[in-house]
């Protein structure tokens, strides 16, 4: 998102250099802003980052409530036509749940460019008790295709990383997230109110996002398309890849001149 704001955005709408945007991210997680501070996300052209600042959902509420906002008094307006993952007709492009639904589209999507199957039926199942780990696939005649996983936390990443290193991964894709329960769990994330364990908030978010009806796949976006044919030169070129995807290296051990205890 950093990058369209940046590039397409102050290039195709204002009209103006990348560096007179500040770009504002609100997002469920703290870790956030150490990843907007990473060097990959910074434009030594233009000498500018994607992301100029992180804010949480949880210092969201605190400055709305700080400056006394009530938005049940505000005035409605429309949503914003650019990127935007509402369609006119107020359809949600996505899957339903909080998270999870990058796997679940990758899923679905292979499906239908590997098999031609454009409606099959997602079979998922925990491991024993642990509710954050799933496996999940679909079948052909009864047969597994695609064995896929979610993996969050990490003591199940760490579980994964052993499978992949002894080379018993049996896995085509496995989605991770560090917080348990994905990122409505994140530490970012609103507190429960008064009389509400985390817990409880955490289910009825949870559920709110299953009971959302009427969503579309992200590949039938025609804003997304539109990005695509107009400023990225088609969904698998050089300029989308460039643009729309990163690489992670290892983090050198740092020589500090003092011994910090964490």
């Amino acid at each position: 998102m950093g990058s369209i704001v940046k590039d397409f955005f102050s290039s195709q709408t204002i009209h103006k250099p990348s560096n007179s945007i500040f770009h504002v991210s609100v997002m469920p997680c703290f870790d956030k802003k150490l990843e907007a501070s990473r060097p990959d996300f910074f434009d030594e052209v233009s000498q500018t980052r994607d992301v100029d600042s992180v804010i949480t959902s949880l210092e969201i509420v605190k400055l709305i409530n700080d400056l006394d906002i009530d938005f049940l008094s505000l005035t409605e307006s429309s949503i914003d036509p650019q990127f935007t993952n509402v369609d006119p007709d107020g359809r949600f492009f996505g899957t339903v749940g909080g998270s999870g639904g990058y796997s679940d589209y990758v899923l679905r999507w292979s499906a239908k460019i590997l098999f031609g199957l454009e409606d099959v039926e997602i079979k998922s199942q925990q491991k024993a008790r642990n509710k954050d780990f799933t496996d999940f696939w679909f079948e052909i005649e009864g047969k597994k295709v695609l064995n896929f996983a979610q993996a969050y936390g990490f003591k199940n990443i760490q579980n994964v990383v052993r499978l992949i290193k002894s080379k018993r991964c049996q896995y085509d894709f496995v989605e991770i997230m560090a917080c348990p329960s994905g990122c409505l769990n994140g530490g970012g994330q609103s507190r429960p109110i008064e009389g509400e364990t985390s817990k409880e908030l955490l289910t009825r978010v949870e559920q709110s996002y299953r009971d959302v009806d009427g969503l579309c796949l992200p590949h039938l976006n025609s804003q997304a398309n539109q990005l695509y044919d107009l400023w990225l030169d088609g969904k698998f070129s050089e300029r989308s890849q460039t643009l729309l995807h990163t690489q992670y290296h290892a983090v050198e051990q740092m020589d500090l001149p003092i011994k910090l205890e964490w």
